[in-house]
């Protein structure tokens, strides 16, 4: 009897980025049947297969390219064919994989009293002192990630600004929250780098807490 082989490639199959778009889908087919081919593709399992497609090629790429949008975790997906010659069907199918990007290590956020290099998530300050501020984002620059920052100190010096310009690279700064009527205001401020890459967001905050300064009365 005739015999009908069929197998499916995915170009490109992987993607490390959390998305994968125009991928082509080619049928490669073989065996001892004889006559035209007729495929059917779909990109996902889940999917209705496309219009049928008739012609002599043993070897064709279907004419719409599969799109798999980020998900926001790790996806494998199974396009598959329907070839059908000489009265026999297969129904071959591939593997793609999207793969969420890798988050490195070493992406931090501190504050500390000015000058003494205690570095931590939070500190207390009085009114009217000086802090230091240091980041690290090189390591995520260099994988891909996008990195932005925001201060409800609005305005403050040049954090914004300075910050990200820290995806270029790390960095520290000195500085002392918004001075107003009578000093600085009070309360908790609250720094924060958030750097991103596809669905995948990675968030440093750093607060400091601001208490009036000790009044001497003479």
């Amino acid at each position: 009897p005739p015999t009908l082989t069929a197998t499916l490639s995915a170009n490109p199959n992987y993607s490390s980025t959390g998305s994968l778009d125009d991928v082509a889908l080619t049928a490669h087919v073989s065996g001892t049947a004889t006559g035209d081919i007729t495929y059917e593709f779909k990109c996902k399992e889940a999917d209705a297969y496309g219009s049928p497609i008739t012609n002599a090629n043993p070897n064709y790429t279907w004419g719409i390219l599969c799109d798999y949008p980020d998900t926001g975790s790790n996806e494998s997906y199974a396009p598959r064919v329907r070839v059908t010659r000489g009265g026999i069907t297969v129904t071959p199918f591939t593997s793609v994989t999207v793969d969420q990007p890798s988050v490195p290590g070493g992406f931090t956020l501190k504050v500390s009293p000015f000058g003494l290099g205690d570095f931590k998530s939070a500190i207390q300050l009085k009114s009217g002192e000086l802090f230091d501020i240091k980041w690290t984002t090189e390591a995520l620059k260099t994988a891909g990630f996008t990195c932005s920052a925001l201060a409800t100190v609005m305005p403050w010096g040049d954090w914004t600004t300075t910050a990200v310009q820290a995806n270029e690279s790390d960095g520290q700064i000195t500085g002392m929250p918004t001075t107003g009527v009578g000093g600085v205001t009070t309360g908790t401020y609250t720094f924060t780098i958030t750097c991103t890459k596809g669905a995948v967001e990675q968030i440093r905050t750093a607060d400091i807490q601001i208490k009036k300064a000790t009044i001497i009365e003479t």
